[in-house]
């Protein structure tokens, strides 16, 4: 059973002030951490930083347009491997379907020839 949370109970601020403060509402909101955001300070780069970043930057670009390049090279790969095996598989199965139609035939010959040789 899911447990049901009551909202806050809101006091109007006139009979908070004559309440004592064991039966005062608590404000819990107020002590939330500082976010890393607004405590993040500002960093100014030099020329040569930002020239390696700039170029970090542009490695690390390159290095994702290739390996996107990569994987459709390889996905294209797998659709011809996929492609190839199914024809593949498509002649193992008509042959196997020959030998065992022939298999069968045989069969079906040698039960014939027993039953005449057994009388029936």
């Amino acid at each position: 059973r899911i447990e049901i949370k009551a909202a806050p109970l809101k006091v109007p601020q006139k009979i908070e002030a004559n309440l004592p403060f064991k039966s005062k509402p608590k404000n819990l909101k107020g002590f939330r951490k500082s976010s890393y955001i607004k405590n993040r300070k500002a960093v100014i780069l030099d020329k040569d930083e930002k020239k390696k970043m700039s170029f970090v930057q542009a490695l690390s670009t390159i290095r994702k347009a290739s390996k996107i390049e990569r994987r459709a090279r390889n996905e294209e790969r797998m659709l011809q491997k996929v492609r190839r095996n199914a024809k593949s598989e498509a002649l193992k199965q008509a042959a196997e379907k020959a030998v065992k139609k022939k298999r069968y035939r045989e069969a079906g010959k040698m039960d014939a020839t027993k039953k005449l040789r057994a009388g029936y």
